[in-house]
């Protein structure tokens, strides 16, 4: 190679050098471990970065990292069945006699 040091440049195997594409530093793989970058496209518009280590997957929309709160236990109240003076649904309301 004719030069040694080439800043921001690239040369092709045979001819002439060409600049270099601007890069991007989005952030780091997840505890600095050896992963898998992979593309995704959706649509045209619609592109996201799959980020794949050994145990996790993290996606990265916009060159921002993909995050959602922690969910935790929530608390519910369970259906009860109806009282019995209640009808079933779907079923008219009847009267009841009274007792003599």
């Amino acid at each position: 190679m004719a030069a040694q040091c080439q800043l921001n440049w690239m040369p092709y195997v045979v001819g002439p050098m060409m600049l270099r594409p601007g890069l991007l530093y989005s952030g780091e793989v997840l505890n600095d471990s050896p992963a898998k970058l992979m593309r995704f496209v959706f649509s045209k518009l619609d592109t996201a970065m799959i980020e794949l280590t050994a145990n996790q997957m993290r996606v990265w929309i916009n060159e921002v990292l993909l995050t959602r709160p922690s969910v935790g236990p929530r608390s519910w109240t369970p259906i009860l069945p109806a009282p019995a003076s209640m009808p079933a649904p779907g079923r008219p309301r009847t009267r009841q006699r009274a007792q003599v």
